[in-house]
């Protein structure tokens, strides 16, 4: 099993070279990862990224379940590689501009249901107060959409992940994206057609 500084190298080693890094809300809630390229930013003989610093950390959380102390948006930084928080869209919308989609921002892939409710909504809001932007889809399968103060979504609804891949490309130009987990999350591309290139790595994404 790979462990250690040389695992952690790899990594982040593979990080660099895609412009998201995604993993699923379970994934973010044991792991409470940062998601950066803190151990390869300076190596010279790295290829430099296309904006010259980290690509967009992205989790898929269909219920918004992020902790707001989390290390991806604690600090007003995100995660110490030098990606300032942008000023956050505005309260109705669930997409921003593409240059708000800054190095190492935090995007959460939600569904439009979550944020049709009033507690998602709140939540929603909250969120995006600590820096994270916020996409939202639609379930997998062609769920049923909540209207403006109804249920949130199930416990098992998932993300559309086609989709979700679309909305990255067309709202931050993302062309690769490395996931790093976790099982749940892999199924899903997996059952929905959405993985190309698969790499074996760490068990458990490195901080």
């Amino acid at each position: 099993m790979l462990s250690g500084d040389l695992s952690m190298a790899l990594t982040h080693t593979l990080r660099a070279a895609h412009g998201a890094v995604l993993v699923g809300c379970e994934t973010l809630l044991s792991d409470n990862p940062r998601l950066t390229v803190r151990l390869v930013a300076a190596a010279a003989e790295l290829p430099p990224l296309p904006d010259g610093a980290a690509p967009l950390r992205v989790v898929a959380d269909s219920r918004l379940r992020t902790p707001l102390d989390c290390n991806l948006l604690g600090g007003g930084t995100q995660g110490g590689d030098g990606a300032a928080a942008a000023p956050a869209p505005p309260a109705g919308g669930s997409s921003a501009s593409r240059g708000a989609f800054g190095p190492g921002r935090v995007v959460l892939l939600t569904l439009r249901r979550t944020l049709a409710s009033r507690d998602g909504a709140a939540r929603a809001a909250r969120l995006r107060e600590a820096g994270a932007l916020i996409l939202a889809v639609g379930a997998e399968g062609g769920g049923a959409e909540g209207g403006g103060g109804g249920e949130g979504a199930a416990a098992g609804e998932r993300l559309d992940l086609a989709e979700a891949l679309v909305a990255l490309r067309r709202e931050a130009g993302v062309e690769s994206i490395m996931v790093e987990g976790g099982v749940a999350l892999l199924s899903s591309l997996m059952r929905q057609r959405c993985a190309r290139p698969l790499r074996l790595g760490p068990p458990r994404p490195s901080p």
